[in-house]
């Protein structure tokens, strides 16, 4: 599968080091805007829809017509490998910005997306699985907004 890579200089929340606008944050997403190799930057318009962003990743709520949409996605920092969160908002089909962000509870209120990161994360803190037979729980936003401050 193509991916893609959101690329920003972003403070690590451990560490305090400002990562290089690079693919170095590893922070992959499966929006493609073409069927090459693609760096997104703020500033960059997303020749997509609503539906390549629900392909990839898993919805918290359905965004507004015409409004923003925040997808919150996973990024490593390239020197203590530490595993963090970027928020990502696009306006008008363009990228406004990409923030390194601590995962909350105003946060996730805040949020349409989320990366499929999240249901490893739940995992390990809880034991909990956020599939049933495949799909989904419906009840995954509760126990997800449970492991939150």
């Amino acid at each position: 599968m193509i991916v893609s890579y959101f690329v920003a200089p972003l403070i690590c929340p451990n560490c305090g080091k400002v990562s290089p606008e690079d693919t170095s944050t590893n922070m992959q997403t499966h929006i493609v805007t073409d069927f090459n190799i693609n760096i997104l930057r703020v500033g960059d318009k997303l020749n997509i829809g609503i539906e390549e962003i629900e392909d990839s990743y898993i919805k918290i709520k359905a965004p507004e017509p015409n409004s923003s949409i925040v997808i919150l996605e996973t990024w490593d920092c390239p020197y203590d490998s530490t595993e963090n969160w970027a928020k990502i908002v696009i306006e008008d089909w363009s990228i406004k910005e990409i923030v390194a962000v601590e995962l909350s509870k105003p946060l996730l209120e805040q949020a349409h997306f989320i990366s499929d990161f999240i249901v490893e994360w739940i995992k390990s803190r809880t034991g909990t699985s956020l599939f049933m037979e495949g799909a989904l729980i419906s009840n995954f936003s509760e126990v997800l907004r449970g492991q939150l401050k």
